[in-house]
């Protein structure tokens, strides 16, 4: 995803300067399935109010295996089953006015 220019200021973060059209996850607050395997995550976008947030492709979300163990930890301390089947809204979409 582009969007933001500068430095990156994760300190995980091997990147020391950003295309001008880069966009940051800041985190995933939603999970639908489409087809037979595959996932849409709700991303809420780093700078960009939850209204603005975009379901994205699992497999355009790539090398940030960090917000996806996030979501989990999100999901599961909000009392949220994962089943692989099921779609997935934590409160922060819900609250924005998300629906699945």
């Amino acid at each position: 995803m582009r969007r933001r220019a500068g430095v990156c200021a994760r300190p995980d973060c091997s990147i020391t300067q950003r295309d001008t059209e880069e966009f940051v996850i800041e985190r995933l607050v939603g999970r639908k399935t489409v087809g037979q395997a595959g996932y849409l995550f709700l991303v809420k976008w780093e700078g960009y109010p939850i209204a603005q947030a975009s379901w994205t492709p699992e497999g355009s979300i790539s090398g940030v295996s960090q917000v996806f163990d996030r979501f989990v930890a999100d999901a599961t301390a909000e009392g949220i089953d994962l089943d692989p089947k099921d779609a997935v809204l934590l409160e922060e979409a819900k609250h924005g006015g998300w629906d699945i």
